[in-house]
């Protein structure tokens, strides 16, 4: 088994493994990876990963698949909202896991393949807050800049106020010489 982990076995061919000869810790941490991708899951992993665990991540898919639609609908940054999904894939993973009789969850490596994905969840937990912090600042700076900008407007209104008065006063001179 250590060999086999070390090969360049697939996530697919890696949960197969676990379903089938009780592979602990490589079902959850593998379902995590193919959810957690980017290209979706092809027919032929789906066909070695079995209905029910191809239907499970679909499921946790579907809501990363809407992501550049609600990042477009509102303030929100896009690396914000994906690893805030990706936080909540780790957590259904980990709710999943502790349901369901799967290989990960009665042994020591299985302890060990659900700290794993507790440590992802943290991971991506952090970088919702970090790109969370990046875009407030940004708010924050954009809003400052805003201020300024009405101050410099306000103050370009009343030179312009100032320079009619001044034109104003010397236009009768100005008619003179024109005249």
């Amino acid at each position: 088994v250590a060999r086999l982990n070390d090969s360049k076995l697939t996530p697919a061919r890696k949960i197969q493994l676990a379903q089938f000869c009780n592979v602990p810790n490589w079902y959850g941490v593998e379902l995590c990876r193919l959810a957690l991708r980017d290209e979706s899951l092809s027919f032929e992993e789906a066909k070695q990963v079995g209905l029910d665990t191809a239907t499970l991540l679909a499921s946790l898919r579907d809501f990363r698949t809407h992501l550049p639609d609600i990042a477009y609908m509102g303030s929100v940054d896009w690396r914000e909202l994906k690893c805030e999904a990706d936080a909540r894939i780790c957590q259904r993973v980990i709710e999943h896991l502790s349901k369901t009789d799967t290989p990960d969850k009665s042994s020591s490596a299985g302890s060990g393949a659900l700290s794993v994905l507790k440590e992802w969840q943290t991971s991506f937990e952090d970088k919702v807050g970090y790109h969370r912090q990046q875009r407030l600042q940004c708010l924050e700076e954009t809003s400052e800049a805003s201020a300024r900008l009405t101050k410099s407007q306000e103050a370009l209104k009343e030179s312009y106020k100032q320079l009619e008065k001044e034109f104003e006063k010397t236009r009768p001179q100005l008619s003179q010489m024109a005249g």
